[in-house]
């Protein structure tokens, strides 16, 4: 029926079709009319020649007006439909070229990846910048494509047929409204724009500057979606915790999967905003899914690849005798031995501990007080050279000796005061703890304050709790020290109540014996890999380019698919994870009409439903809306004086 009414009307066009369903409601009145007509009941009364012939002319006029009344409704009711579909009429097969070039920017980031009635989104701008390079004809419009930035597609025809050939959107927008200022103060010879986009709150910030003799069309494509994904994950040796977003609306409960291959390792139900399931050691890459199937399913999908990590021996010195050295060295040793890539080896003799030295890459001293000046110099030869020292001071270690022995190597000096806030302090992370541990890790530390760390210029970071300073880092050579400003004293129960403290202890273990002497592994869409000279890297069986890098590095051109990327090479193998960015491109709601004038003062703003039926008319059509409106409000008040002589 849609095709016979548009057909009907020739060279009408309808900017919002959909409404022209509703035409059958024109016939409401009628229906009405005869549903209520009642029939007739025959009286007999004495024969009165005069009476009878009034009475007669008396009906056939009121049966006249009630006819014109029920036209009248009816045409209102016509006209209020056509008001609301928009009609307009083409005048001509090309509208006059304006002075002036033109310009269409299709929107090419992730959120255009979401189906809309049959298609993605990103294919209908593809078809709307089509039709607008159709329609234009010789004007041969200049064709961009924006997300992190613009890029240059062609003119005409050819930026066109570039729009469809590039590949699915994968990279997330920046904010569209400043560089497209800039681009048109820079190009003031482009008189008319089209930006085709679903109008997304992340992409666009702020208000863009359009220059007084430039015309500006907003095309949006797409509705409001709800979206499920995965934000984040964070990958350690035995299990994934994933960081999943519930927005707009989300799920309560939701189940997680751990799959290699096509082999399903785990599977899990979690209800939290995070969830950890376990990943078996012997299973280095695959993937992670929510069992949420929503309008972009990418999204609930995240892969993962981990290098094959040997155990490394951890050593513990024992030194002193106090409280730390029996309960404090136990306790740490239990830390240490939760990650299943290392063990600890508590020691009391400090030559001993020397010798292990030598082949550790990282260590800890419970008592720094009783560090000797050979070990010392042994301890900065081999922080120089890229190990890891954690040190504890302990109920009986003095200021003034581990000033004395260590001043070189603490990330500031030490002062002894019992208890004391550094003001004006500055929290940073520390540059290995990663986005794991922010500051909720560290709000729940109740410390006590031995020895607390006033900066020197050379300190590079602090990390704090509740105003106070829990521990001090500062690299060193190839390495670093970190001073923790709290004893391990069982008594106190400090270390075995704080839930921030185990994770980040091992997750800087991680990071110096393992982590910053591999090549990255896990990546994002859009960013260089970095591989070690020489090594070769392909994606579902097809090379990708690697040029020289700074560094004797490989750097490849910048990923553009998700997926498990294989590399291979000289003491290289194994797998490379590159998963979309988790951003603000993941909230599929749509900015409203009023929105979008706001952000672009004086731009027309067109939702596109079907490109191929409304860009002529946007472009070349006489609309024809204001005019159904009026002779919908002048039948509105003939039908409202007409009823109204009909009652009296």
């Amino acid at each position: 029926m849609l095709n016979f009414v548009k057909s009907a009307f020739g060279g009408l066009r309808f900017l919002r079709s959909e409404f022209l369903y509703y035409l059958p409601l024109a016939a409401l009145p009628a229906l009405i009319h005869l549903l209520s007509r009642k029939k007739a009941v025959i009286y007999v009364f004495p024969s009165i020649r005069l009476l009878k012939k009034d009475a007669l002319s008396k009906t056939a006029d009121f049966n006249l007006m009630s006819i014109l009344l029920l036209l009248i409704r009816t045409a209102a009711l016509f006209f209020l439909v056509m008001y609301f579909a928009g009609p307009s009429f083409v005048l001509g097969k090309k509208e006059a070229a304006s002075p002036g070039e033109s310009a269409v920017f299709a929107d090419h980031s992730y959120s255009m990846n979401r189906a809309h009635r049959g298609s993605t989104l990103w294919e209908d701008a593809c078809r709307a910048a089509g039709e607008i390079v159709r329609a234009l004809g010789e004007e041969n419009p200049s064709v961009f494509v924006f997300n992190k930035g613009f890029s240059f597609e062609g003119r005409g025809e050819e930026g066109a047929a570039a729009l469809f050939a590039k590949k699915k959107p994968a990279a997330v927008s920046g904010s569209f409204s400043e560089g497209l200022s800039k681009f048109l103060e820079q190009n003031r010879n482009i008189k008319r724009v089209f930006v085709i986009s679903d109008f997304s709150p992340g992409s666009f910030k702020g208000e863009t500057a359009i220059p007084r003799d430039a015309r500006l069309l907003c095309l949006r494509v797409g509705e409001t979606a709800k979206n499920f994904f995965i934000r984040s994950c964070g990958i350690y040796d035995r299990h994934i915790v994933v960081f999943p977003s519930l927005f707009p609306g989300g799920k309560a409960e939701y189940a997680l999967s751990a799959w290699s291959g096509t082999e399903r390792i785990n599977a899990i139900s979690a209800s939290a905003a995070s969830a950890a399931i376990t990943v078996p050691g012997e299973y280095l890459s695959g993937r992670i899914e929510l069992d949420n199937a929503d309008v972009l399913s990418d999204d609930n999908v995240f892969f993962y690849s981990r290098p094959d990590r040997e155990k490394t021996s951890i050593p513990v010195l024992r030194a002193g005798g106090g409280a730390l050295g029996r309960d404090g060295a136990y306790f740490l040793r239990k830390i240490i031995e939760r990650s299943s890539l290392f063990s600890a080896e508590a020691i009391a003799d400090t030559s001993l501990f020397g010798e292990k030295l030598k082949a550790a890459r990282a260590a800890v001293i419970t008592a720094p007080n009783a560090i000797s000046s050979s070990l010392a110099g042994a301890l900065r030869v081999w922080v120089a050279k890229g190990g890891l020292l954690i040190l504890f001071p302990d109920n009986d270690s003095s200021a003034q000796a581990m000033n004395r022995q260590l001043a070189d190597l603490l990330p500031g000096r030490i002062y002894p005061v019992k208890e004391q806030t550094i003001e004006g302090g500055i929290s940073l992370d520390v540059p290995w703890a990663g986005d794991d541990f922010g500051a909720e890790h560290y709000g729940k530390l109740s410390v006590l304050k031995f020895f607390p760390v006033r900066c020197r210029e050379d300190a590079l970071e602090l990390i704090k709790a509740g105003g106070e300073t829990l521990s001090s880092a500062v690299r060193f050579g190839e390495g670093a020290v970190m001073l923790f400003s709290l004893p391990a004293d069982m008594a106190f129960s400090n270390l075995p109540v704080v839930a921030g403290f185990p994770p980040f202890f091992l997750r800087s273990l991680e990071y110096f014996v393992y982590e910053r002497k591999e090549f990255r592994r896990n990546y994002f869409v859009g960013e260089r890999i970095s591989l070690p000279k020489g090594a070769s890297l392909s994606f579902g069986g097809i090379e990708v380019e690697i040029k020289a890098g700074p560094d004797g590095l490989g750097l490849s051109v910048p990923v553009e698919d998700p997926g498990l990327y294989d590399v291979s090479g000289k003491g290289v193998s194994g797998r490379i994870a590159v998963n979309l960015w988790r951003g603000e491109e993941n909230d599929l709601s749509v900015m409203t009409s009023a929105e979008i004038k706001k952000l672009f003062p004086g731009a027309e703003f067109f939702d596109i439903k079907n490109p191929e039926a409304e860009i002529a008319h946007i472009l070349r059509g006489k609309n024809l809306s204001d005019m159904a409106l009026l002779i919908f409000m002048m039948l509105l008040c003939a039908e409202i004086a007409l009823a109204y002589k009909l009652n009296r």
